[in-house]
């Protein structure tokens, strides 16, 4: 049986690297110019020492508590792979302080924008940097979707536009769901429609689910924020580094495990092999996790990791004396009424009429098999659920009824310890939460395991949400959903 090596969440917000640009640019001859060329040589550079120099040399003694060069060179080599290579564009921002420059990713079809920005109080220092998808130049032809009296007409607008094979996407307002729809195919080149109960892979979505059955454990009383790893696992071995390591922690990606967003293919073989039963294999996951150098100082620093979301899935199991599978389907989906919910791809032999998950860019994809590409139970409480969009709504619902005060699967005290980032951080246990530029808190979560992707979205003060997902990942159709949500808000 093939199988895919790649175990990724697709997460926009932490995207930082492209090796290339084009060479006949012209940046400002300003401060943020001359760091801003310095970044893009960088980055075009053979080998990673130049952006480690950058790093060290450019990012201010903040930027670099908040997350050290070791860190972010960590991330670099996770992400690097993603991007292929940026071509400059254009400058849409450009002041003493701060520089913007929308640039164009040509392997995945992506457009982006980098923007640097220099420290007040550091001269020379660069405070931030990001690199967040962007709406392409209107002379592109992107600068809206057509003409569409209905969400039906949005989305078939947007497939016919970017050539999804297929989406679907659910709207809540007022606190109930108002709208919703699909377009496309099940699979590129073939007949069978989109159906709006058809099932889409949510990737690392799945995350807020296990974080919400942490949160069940927490009001219960059989754990605490502060429990530690040697408390629940008093008998398992672990790097002494680890004993301490807190459930918040965990949730917040903050305890520094090892990210196993990638393993090699003979790594993937031996995992897939762990033998015993879904629990079995996760528990000898987590030791093995568990006795490997920590990526970053425990604590310290935001360090994404899928491996952590297992430990947690573990702890509920041994905790509860259930196998996480069990857990979702009488604490989340059974209660919310998510009949399509379940766990592994859309579509298998026994489902063979639903939605094929694609590899590749949007102009050259390629189906993905059936049996070709498996996660497998290590990893499933980060990443491997499917559902409706329909039965995900429902889902996202609960939360932002928790979030506006009303009890559900949790009480509305433990909705709001999920969605409470630590104090100068925006991730909290399973959720994004940052401000929109209407300044409105805004909880997402986005993910992909290479052939899907999916985007959840809760605006608690305005009591609205918006759920979302195609049969093809990568980076451009998460640009996409952000566009077609906007133009859905400004009809």
């Amino acid at each position: 049986m093939k199988k895919n090596n790649i175990i990724q969440s697709l997460l926009i917000m932490l995207l930082i690297s492209t090796p290339a640009y084009a060479q006949d640019f012209t940046f400002p001859q300003t401060t943020v110019g001359n760091i801003a060329k310095a970044w893009f040589n960088a980055y075009h550079s053979e080998n990673d020492e130049p952006m480690r120099e950058f790093t060290a040399k450019y990012r201010t003694e903040n930027a670099l508590k908040r997350m050290s060069v070791n860190d972010r060179m960590a991330q670099h080599k996770q992400i690097k792979g993603m991007i292929k290579r940026l071509a400059t564009k254009k400058i849409t921002l450009n002041t003493e302080k701060s520089l913007s420059i929308l640039v164009y990713a040509g392997s995945i079809e992506t457009w982006f924008e980098t923007t640097f920005t220099l420290s007040e109080t550091e001269e020379n220092k660069l405070e931030s940097f990001a690199l967040q998808p962007a709406q392409a130049p209107s002379e592109e032809g992107s600068e809206g979707f057509g003409d569409w009296k209905d969400l039906t007409g949005l989305l078939q607008n947007v497939v016919d536009q970017h050539k999804i094979p297929g989406i679907s996407m659910a709207i809540i307002e007022e606190g109930k769901l108002v709208e919703s729809a699909v377009a496309g195919v099940r699979e590129v080149g073939g007949s069978e429609a989109v159906m709006i109960d058809d099932r889409f892979h949510i990737g690392s979505i799945t995350k807020s689910m296990t974080a919400t059955l942490i949160g069940r454990l927490i009001q219960e009383k059989k754990l605490k924020p502060g429990s530690t790893l040697s408390q629940i696992f008093p008998d398992m071995s672990m790097l002494p580094v680890y004993n301490d390591l807190t459930i918040t922690q965990l949730t917040q990606h903050t305890a520094g495990i090892p990210a196993y967003l990638t393993v090699t293919d003979e790594e993937e073989a031996r995992l897939l092999a762990l033998p015993g039963n879904a629990t079995a294999q996760r528990l000898a996951f987590v030791e093995q996790v568990l006795n490997e150098e920590p990526i970053s100082e425990p604590g310290a620093s935001f360090a994404y990791s899928n491996a952590g979301y297992s430990i947690l899935g573990a702890i509920s199991e041994k905790l509860t004396g259930m196998s996480w599978r069990d857990q979702m389907q009488e604490y989340i989906f059974n209660p919310l009424g998510m009949k399509t919910a379940g766990i592994d791809w859309p579509k298998t032999n026994e489902r063979p009429s639903e939605p094929s998950g694609h590899f590749g860019a949007l102009s050259s994809l390629t189906a993905q098999k059936v049996d070709e590409y498996e996660l497998g139970a290590y990893i499933e409480p980060a990443g491997d659920v499917h559902v409706s969009m329909e039965d995900l709504a429902r889902f996202a619902l609960a939360h932002l009824k928790g979030l506006r005060g009303e009890n559900g699967i949790l009480n509305s005290e433990t909705f709001t310890w999920l969605h409470t980032p630590q104090e100068g951080r925006s991730y909290a246990a399973g959720w994004f939460v940052t401000e929109s530029e209407s300044g409105k808190m805004v909880h997402q979560h986005a993910g992909s395991a290479g052939t899907f992707l999916a985007l959840m979205m809760i605006e608690p003060e305005s009591n609205k949400a918006w759920v979302m997902a195609a049969n093809a990942g990568g980076v451009a159709v998460d640009g996409i959903f952000r566009r077609v949500i906007e133009a859905y808000n400004n009809r």
